[in-house]
């Protein structure tokens, strides 16, 4: 159990990183024995999980197609655009379907909301998981060893000045959102945009987020905390039965 426990934080560094990795990083990173990195990384390159490359390590075939795809996949068919346009409807605002793609947080669909002023959005946006709403709900539901990872391995820049200015900010926001079950920002990403996000749940495993988008002299995010948190709820329920 404790070489599958090392050798998920390996795969994980692996697959968090913008460029690829060497051992060398992963062994400083993780503070591991040469030895027992080096066999780890062999194994899962022999899988198909990681592949190396004259650069150092990256996703292997396996993982970015098949492991991640198929909860995407299964993600967008239940949360698809009949889903996403009931909430713009029922909210009146922007709705988008989030999905971490290490190190970032990727937008997978958007559906924009009914009013002639409305916040324009366009599916494939990324940023990283520590700006905005739809991104930090995501960042807050990883495992603790996830987030420490993610901490360890990405340098911390401020988007805004409406957002976290450093780690310690996002640790505090983090504690909040576990307490409250959702998120809100004002103007962290994008100037004037207020938004309102819950984590999407299979079972124990997070799979995604839903937020609502609108203009801050209109959006007013706390009145809607319950109807999106009833909306999300049947998309979860929609998403164990299939």
């Amino acid at each position: 159990m404790k070489s599958l426990t090392v050798g998920l934080r390996i795969l994980r560094v692996v697959e968090m990183a913008e460029k690829p990795v060497s051992a060398q990083e992963i062994i400083q990173l993780l503070e591991l024995p040469r030895s027992t990195v080096y066999r780890l990384l062999k194994t899962l390159a022999d899988q198909g999980f990681i592949e190396q490359t004259a650069s150092g390590f990256i996703p292997g075939l396996y993982l970015t197609q098949t492991s991640r795809n198929s909860y995407e996949q299964r993600l967008q068919s239940v949360a698809g655009r009949d889903a996403l346009s009931a909430i713009a409807q029922t909210l009146q605002e922007t709705v988008v379907l989030t999905v971490i793609r290490w190190p970032h947080a990727y937008a997978l669909a958007a559906v924009e909301g009914p009013r002639a002023v409305r916040w324009s959005f366009t599916a494939g946006t990324r940023h990283p998981l520590y700006a905005g709403a739809s991104a930090k709900v995501l960042l807050a539901y990883l495992p603790d060893d996830a987030l420490a990872d993610y901490q360890q391995m990405t340098p911390f820049v401020p988007v805004s000045d409406h957002g976290p200015q450093c780690w310690d900010d996002v640790q505090h926001q983090i504690l909040q959102i576990r307490s409250h079950g959702y998120c809100m920002s004002h103007g962290e990403v994008d100037e004037g945009v207020a938004a309102l996000a819950l984590p999407v749940h299979l079972g124990r495993r997070l799979v995604g987020s839903v937020s609502v988008v609108g203009p801050e002299f209109r959006f007013t995010p706390n009145d809607h905390v319950a109807t999106l948190q009833k909306m999300v709820a049947r998309i979860e329920e929609d998403l164990g039965d299939n």
